[in-house]
């Protein structure tokens, strides 16, 4: 039977016409009234009927025995938070301790100030289904954190309601779409982790307007086109990661303009064009991660003026000329990765003087001469790659003294003379590879002495 019911708000003389079959249950008649009134939820009010509250959402209207033009009363309830929470809770049949019966700020998993819940932490709880419209009503939430669970559909355009919001972290889930545009409402935001997802469209340019963010995390999604100018405006970033999505274009050098910047990780792109001269301006800059892009040109001369850097990945690009002696001023760096390229001339000397390097890869290049004796002098090295180049020479014994290294890849160049004994010294050698090279003699009893060395790799030589 058909209905046509009057809904009025006991506050003020507005009233709403609902036209519905008698069959629906009152979670269905909620959900008219909200189609009617956008910025209502279901959970957020009470109707009354005859005096009595209709508290059971699933029970249908021909069994309360609403008849036609019979009047309902809407009735706000007190705490909108609480209930939102409730509601979550049924929806995501969490297990947590959320009951009217306990006070608020007794609840798990969340912090309240003022009977205002200011953070919700849900992540890792294998939650799954769509991100909840209704989350946009926590209008005093500052830290959201749903991350690290099972969450897929499109972030919601509500979340830009959360504007006192400082953190929203929706990584490791399975969301899609596009970043949306409502993003960029959110003011105070400081963290903003939305990687491994399944985004895809273009990074709004919106993401401008937050300019108290400090941490800004889009790698391992589908993300496409350029990267905006606009993320220059972000004066307060400290790290910023959009590895592995299918950005195009050059590094914007409005990047340089990030003066608090520390991490900045563009690797796996489609980035093309040069290095811009501009990054030599992020001065607080520790780690700079371009790895597996087509950009071109050479090294500029002027990456040395980062002396904060730790951690230089240039490799899988099309870079040429030679290795700028002067990288030698880079003093902190830790880790130098410029393998993959098209680079030439000789390994130069002035590396050796980056005496805190653990880990140089310059496999994969052009680079021809002889291996610097003097690398024996970078006593923290733990990985050491050359291998597919044209260097030629003799092993230098000196590299026994490298007593912290676990890798020695020197196969395929043109390397002669015999294995240095030397190399018995290497107690923490776990791989070497000496293939296809001209080396001759046999192999020194002294290897035998390597008792970590899992794969020793010495055919094609002489």
């Amino acid at each position: 039977m058909s209905l046509k019911l009057y809904v009025k708000i006991m506050t003020n003389n507005i009233s709403l016409v609902i036209h519905c079959s008698n069959n629906i249950t009152v979670n269905d008649l909620k959900q008219l009234i909200c189609d009617q009134n956008k910025d209502l939820l279901p959970c957020l009010f009470r109707l009354v009927y005859k005096s009595r509250e209709l508290s059971n959402n699933e029970q249908f209207l021909n069994d309360i025995g609403l008849q036609n033009d019979d009047v309902l009363y809407f009735v706000m309830k007190l705490n909108t938070d609480r209930d939102i929470l409730l509601y979550l809770k049924d929806k995501f049949r969490l297990n947590l301790n959320w009951s009217n019966e306990l006070q608020f700020d007794q609840w798990e998993r969340i912090r309240v100030l003022d009977n205002r819940v200011i953070h919700l932490k849900l992540d890792d709880l294998g939650l799954t289904g769509e991100i909840p419209t209704e989350i946009g009503k926590l209008s005093n939430l500052q830290r959201l954190y749903l991350d690290d669970n099972q969450l897929r559909g499109e972030i919601p355009t509500e979340i830009g309601k959360l504007s006192n919001l400082r953190v929203l972290s929706l990584d490791n889930n399975q969301l899609r779409g596009e970043i949306p545009t409502e993003i960029g409402k959110l003011s105070n935001l400081q963290g903003l982790y939305l990687s491994n997802n399944q985004l895809r469209g273009e990074i709004p340019t919106e993401i401008g307007k937050l300019i108290n963010l400090q941490i800004l995390w889009l790698f391992n999604n589908q993300l496409r086109g350029k990267i905006p100018t606009e993320i220059g405006k972000l004066g307060n970033l400290k790290s910023l990661r959009l590895s592995n999505n299918q950005l195009t274009g050059e590094i914007p050098t409005e990047i340089g303009k990030l003066s608090n910047l520390q991490r900045l990780d563009l690797d796996d792109n489609q980035l093309t064009g040069e290095i811009p001269l501009e990054m030599v301006k992020l001065s607080n800059l520790q780690r700079l991660n371009l790895h597996n892009n087509q950009l071109t040109g050479e090294i500029p001369l002027e990456i040395v003026k980062l002396s904060n850097l730790r951690w230089l990945r240039l490799s899988n690009n099309q870079l040429t000329g030679e290795i700028p002696p002067e990288i030698v001023k880079l003093s902190n760096l830790q880790r130098l990765y410029l393998s993959n390229n098209q680079l030439i001339g000789e390994i130069p000397l002035e590396i050796v003087k980056l005496s805190n390097l653990q880990v140089l890869y310059l496999d994969n290049n052009q680079l021809r001469g002889e291996i610097p004796t003097e690398i024996g002098k970078l006593s923290n090295l733990q990985w050491l790659s050359l291998y597919n180049n044209q260097l030629t020479g003799e092993i230098p014994t000196e590299i026994g003294k490298l007593s912290n290294l676990k890798v020695l890849y020197l196969d395929n160049n043109k390397l002669t003379g015999e294995i240095p004994t030397e190399m018995g010294k290497l107690s923490n050698l776990q791989r070497l590879n000496l293939d296809d090279n001209q080396l001759t003699g046999d192999i020194p009893p002294e290897i035998e002495k390597l008792s970590n060395l899992r794969r020793l790799y010495l055919v094609d030589n002489y």
